[in-house]
């Protein structure tokens, strides 16, 4: 719009410059310009005038300036003289430009068949009068046809103008769809990345350190305790970094969840595919696969010194791989969680299977004067966005008497079923 306010200046400013040639011709006519002429060419400097100011103006009423553009050209066309005489003789340059304009001004603005058709009616009346008035050596089509030019040419440019404009948007667009998919796969495959990478490492690396704290706690041997102590502190340094490295791979998303289902069942079920999960072909023996699962977790952190009680109920259901990959990947999250953030605590494992699936994680307080790790959670928007990918829910929190729970609840018929 704003292009459009220097375009309508120059337009006004060469349609008003346009009504000074007849005056400037008129007077190289033969014969002399009698008073009542003077008059008449004066009266239709001043229509033109008139109608330049309604088209320039009522953009949002273009039928009226191109009614009063095709008014005031039939009316020179009826005129006394000496406008016919300035008509034959092509002094007239206002009529072309001023239709021309009107014309891709209807094109461009009018919003109702109402305003079509009062442009379209004046139009045609203006050529009705054009070709009644052919002189002679010109047949009325020929006439008709000659008037009508100014018109079908301004619309055929204004036609060009726009299918140009039209090609360029729509390769506009097609750039700007390219740079938004490839952005969105680099996001996607950040966050496959932070997400393997936490659900892998991340977990291996902290029961590193817990073994080594463990192994400083049962000796007496100097050399052994430094060696212990040394290499807890390697681990969780690189823990902490592992963390940084994840903040930096895993950045949060706003767009809406259908644009980035595909991409996020990926990341959401891949990290962790590879242990404890079957073929994908059909439901498979779960419960049982369930506590397997997280009888090996249990055991890891049992062995780690973590203690840990495992309830599984419901182990004469089925389940699909896609939730025992999760359940399994709950569990996980939550005693990894409790080893960095509360040592010492006491945790406890439900999984439940009925109609929906439920995964209780809860620890207890940490043992007093240990040293907990913050976390940047990471691992849990990640487990809450592959709970949400299969129309789970997923609760976390502290809780009143201390200790920290995790609650997921995952819906076993829709996923045997979707």
């Amino acid at each position: 719009m704003a292009g459009a306010v220097p375009l309508n200046r120059l337009l006004t400013g060469i349609t008003v410059l346009s009504t000074g040639l007849a005056p400037a011709v008129a007077p190289t006519l033969p014969g002399r310009l009698s008073s009542s002429a003077v008059l008449v060419l004066t009266l239709g400097v001043v229509a033109q005038l008139a109608a330049t100011f309604v088209i320039s103006r009522w953009h949002h009423q273009p039928h009226l300036g191109f009614a009063a553009a095709a008014a005031v050209s039939g009316g020179l066309v009826l005129a006394a003289p000496p406008w016919p005489n300035l008509i034959a003789v092509g002094a007239v340059a206002w009529t072309p430009v001023a239709l021309g304009w009107a014309a891709t001004r209807v094109f461009e603005y009018a919003r109702s068949w109402y305003q079509l058709v009062v442009a379209v009616g004046s139009g045609a009346g203006y050529l009705v009068v054009v070709g009644s008035r052919a002189g002679a050596g010109w047949s009325w089509l020929t006439a008709v046809l000659a008037a009508a030019v100014p018109i079908l040419g301004s619309i055929t440019v204004m036609l060009g103008l726009r299918l140009r404009q039209a090609r360029r948007d729509q390769l506009e667009a097609l750039a700007r769809q390219r740079v938004t998919a490839q952005r969105e796969a680099e996001r996607a495959e950040r966050e496959r990345l932070a997400v393997e990478i936490h659900d892998t490492l991340g977990r291996h690396l902290t029961l590193l350190v817990l073994r080594a704290n463990t192994l400083t706690l049962m000796t007496d041997d100097p050399a052994v305790k430094l060696a212990g102590s040394q290499l807890s502190g390697f681990g969780s340094a690189a823990l902490a970094d592992l963390r940084r490295l994840v903040r930096l791979l895993h950045k949060p998303t706003d767009s809406a969840p259908g644009t980035r289902r595909a991409s996020e069942a990926d990341g959401a079920l891949g990290p962790d595919s590879g242990r404890n999960s079957g073929p994908d072909s059909g439901p498979d023996p779960g419960p049982e696969m369930v506590a397997r699962a997280a009888r090996q977790l249990v055991a890891e952190a049992r062995a780690a010194g973590q203690s840990v009680r495992l309830v599984v109920l419901g182990t004469d259901l089925l389940l699909p791989p896609v939730l025992v990959r999760t359940v399994d990947r709950v569990v996980q999250e939550g005693l990894t969680n409790a080893r960095r953030h509360a040592p010492g605590s006491t945790v406890e494992v439900v999984v439940a299977v009925a109609d929906d699936v439920e995964i209780l994680v809860r620890n207890s307080a940490p043992e007093p004067g240990s040293r907990t790790e913050p976390g940047g959670g990471v691992g849990l928007t990640a487990l809450r966005r592959r709970v949400e990918l299969l129309g789970g829910h997923c609760e976390s929190g502290a809780e009143p008497r201390g200790g920290y729970a995790l609650l997921v609840t995952l819906p076993r018929v829709r996923a045997l079923h979707g």
